[in-house]
């Protein structure tokens, strides 16, 4: 899925001029524990509400404190997956992305939940395949074929385009947790799987694993 629409449209940044005050009301309205600091497009890094509680005086301006900001952001190039394990590893409520240096907008829990609870199936076990196909080349009946021939069956789909335009993603949701036999049928029918993820039982990478794993721990809290 394309970074971009995981981007929570509500949440604005702010600057160095604004209040610690002002900020903790912005914080306590988006329902955030953290912030994007923006000057003229730049990111400056991200504040939290530990930074503003630690500051002298709640009335300070944010520039007082430009040197404590947390450098955590991603590109519009990261997908969800990578999106999601950065939150959960550094344990922040938003992550602000970037394209060409430029900040363009932020991702939180809410609005990963949001964008991803319809496509992914998320009370029902399984795992995820992702497909890049060029655009005349996709058959959906073909795709199903192939994961019904290995006693698997679609639970849900979602299709994107990719960057160039000349492609598009198609993201599976399936009933089965081992992916080996579907992955190798699909690349001997010449298919390109761009990603999957399973659970940790099965016999997959551990980044992947940790990947699953975050996205299970925040569409299931």
């Amino acid at each position: 899925m394309n970074s971009q629409k995981l981007i929570a449209n509500e949440i604005s940044p702010v600057s160095t001029e604004d209040r610690g005050s002002t900020v903790l009301s912005l914080m306590s309205e988006f329902r955030v524990s953290h912030l994007p600091v923006v000057d003229n497009h730049t990111l400056l890094g991200l504040v939290s509400e530990d930074d503003i509680y630690n500051m002298n005086d709640e009335n300070n301006k944010i520039e007082t404190i430009i040197n404590t900001l947390s450098a955590h952001q991603m590109t519009t190039e990261n997908d969800v997956f990578e999106i999601i394990q950065q939150l959960d590893k550094n344990d922040i409520t938003l992550l602000p992305l970037v394209s060409e240096s430029k900040y363009i907008g932020s991702v939180t829990e809410a609005s990963i939940v949001k964008a991803l609870a319809t496509i992914i199936a998320v009370k029902e076990g399984g795992s995820l395949i992702i497909l890049e196909i060029k655009k005349e080349d996709y058959q959906m009946s073909e795709i199903s074929q192939i994961i019904e021939s290995n006693n698997a069956k679609i639970l849900s789909s979602y299709i994107s385009n990719t960057h160039n335009n000349e492609k598009i993603s198609v993201s599976l949701k399936l009933n089965i947790d081992n992916l080996d036999a579907i992955k190798q049928t699909f690349e001997r029918y010449n298919y390109v799987v761009s990603a999957h993820y399973q659970p940790t039982d099965s016999k997959t990478d551990s980044t992947l694993s940790d990947r699953y794993d975050g996205l299970m721990r925040y569409l299931n809290p």
